[in-house]
């Protein structure tokens, strides 16, 4: 049964079905993150506007809570496709904020975008290495 499941991918591989060379890591993470920004942003301003529109504190607190995240995001996402190791800092910058911001307020929204973004910074840096090996040869 091994045997053949290794065969399977030695063929895959061979017909270049799964050439994963050619995938260019820091537009990828780039582009995901922006539109993580975008829709943070969207989503936040809705919260915002009704935690200010009936005063409740919480929702003001996670809808601004969720606006810087989505800045710092959109900031990260630039940098990914310049620089990614200083994405890659960027990330964890707004994984740390948003993470505290979601304990703050007791948001599990903003904890699950701070899951996203440490993703994020993973790719990032997974983008760097990958740059650093293509200029090294």
């Amino acid at each position: 049964m091994k045997m053949e499941m290794r065969e399977t991918m030695r063929a895959i591989i061979k017909m270049k079905i799964l050439d994963l060379k050619n995938v260019n890591l820091k537009w990828l993470t780039g582009i995901c993150a922006l539109a993580l920004a975008i829709y943070a942003i969207a989503q936040s301003l809705e919260i915002l506007q009704v935690g200010v529109t009936n005063q409740i504190p919480q929702l003001e607190g996670d809808g601004g809570g969720g606006i810087l995240f989505a800045v710092l995001t959109f900031i990260s996402a630039l940098a990914c496709l310049i620089k990614p190791l200083v994405a890659f800092l960027l990330f964890l910058i707004t994984t740390l904020l948003s993470t505290f911001i979601s304990f703050l307020f007791s948001d599990p929204l903003l904890l699950t975008w701070s899951a996203i973004s440490i993703t994020l910074a993973a790719l990032s840096f997974l983008a760097h290495r990958a740059r650093k090996n293509r200029l090294s040869l």
